[in-house]
């Protein structure tokens, strides 16, 4: 049940169930990036496409 001050929105959750989600995504995009670079890093270590 939602709390007196938060807000029901027309998708059906409210305020701050979204922000909860929102932080969510932002930590999942975070995560993906970081494993990214990593990877991209070891792959360039492993076989440089600027030979240098």
């Amino acid at each position: 049940m939602p709390e007196q001050n938060s807000v029901m929105n027309p998708n059906g959750i409210s305020d701050d169930e979204a922000k909860e989600i929102h932080g969510y995504f932002v930590r999942g995009v975070q995560v993906w990036a970081a494993v990214a670079f990593i990877a991209h890093v070891l792959v360039w270590q492993w076989l440089p496409w600027f030979p240098g």
